[in-house]
This record gives C-alpha cells, structure tokens and sequence, in this order.
C-alpha cells in the first residue's frame, strides 16, 4: 500500500482569513466539496441531518463551516472618567469561543465516529452569508447547503436573510432544507 493511500487525521491552518480548525479524512482522494453551513440552531442541525441521509456520498469531503456572529461589545463608558469596558469584551468573546467549540465538538465527533471526511472551516464577519461564500471559494466547493430559520416575508425583508443572501449572491449550486424537511 503507498503513503498515498493511508487514511490519515490532520490537522491545518492555511494562510488566508478563513482558517481551517480541524479535518479529518479515511479517503485519499474526496469526490465532492460540499460546504455545510452549521450554527447551534435546530434549523441547521435539520439541515445537516436530511444532507447527510439524502444526498452524502462516501466520497464527499465535507467542509463544515461556522461563521459565528459577531458579538455585541459595549462601548466606552464615562462612569469614572472615560473607561474602556476590556472586562465586558473578554467575557463576551470566552463566551463566544465556548459557544463555537462546543459546536465544532458535536460535529467533529458525529463525522469521526461515521468515518466522514470532513473539515471544520469558518471566520468571525460581519456578514455570516458573504463568509459562507468565502469558505466555498476558498475550498473550491461543489455545493453549499444550509438550514432555513423560515422567517417571515416581512422579517426576511426587514432583517434579511442568509439563505436568501447565498441563493443569489454563489456561483455554486446552494440547497437551502426548509425546517420542516422530514
């Protein structure tokens, strides 16, 4: 058997703004790369779930990606003279850290007990759909596939939507699993 096709468990960090936290692989060669978007939502994990029984190909590699939104921060106060609230944005961003790895720990542990080729890819931004896109190109993916939260006409055109944004804004294949998939 050649080195080439040991299946192997790395571990990266590519030089460019997204980075790419964990992967793992049992294929030397991946067919398919599909970009799952993931968030702590019961949207995404229905998302996940209908990917992985309808459409997943054992030799797909999947990318799983998480943009974390961007916390509120306080901004500077003047109780005791001007006061930089350094305090409140440590606590903020654990909290967001905690958040993220607790994520990334269910998936990465799901993927590597089915023997999944996956990577784990994402980046703090302001816009979570423009950062989607950008794991995908940056992947060079085949698909994006994502959850719906299924606001409303009215909250969608007021608050905007991911989903709607990805739809029109790739260049790729996007499959948005409505929330009530089965």
């Amino acid at each position: 058997m050649s080195d080439s096709n040991i299946p192997a468990a790395t571990a990266s960090m590519p030089q460019t703004s997204v980075h790419t936290i964990r992967s793992f692989s049992v294929q030397p060669q991946p067919g398919r790369i599909v970009v799952v978007a993931v968030d702590a939502s019961p949207h995404s994990k229905v998302a996940f779930d209908w990917y992985i029984s309808n459409i997943h190909q054992a030799s797909d590699l999947v990318v799983l990606t998480h943009i974390p939104e961007v916390p509120d921060l306080p901004l500077f106060t003047f109780k005791e003279g001007i006061h930089m609230p350094a305090l409140e944005w440590e606590r903020a961003l654990t909290e967001q850290i905690g958040k993220v790895r607790h994520l990334q720990n269910g998936y990465e542990e799901f993927m590597v007990d089915k023997q999944i080729t996956f990577k784990l890819a994402g980046s703090a931004r302001r816009s979570i759909g423009a950062g989607i896109i950008e794991v995908a190109r940056l992947e060079n993916a085949d698909m994006i596939v994502l959850g719906t939260r299924g606001l409303s006409a009215a909250c969608s055109a007021l608050m905007g939507s991911v989903s709607d944004y990805i739809s029109r804004e790739s260049n790729i294949p996007v499959l948005i699993v409505p929330n009530n998939t089965k």
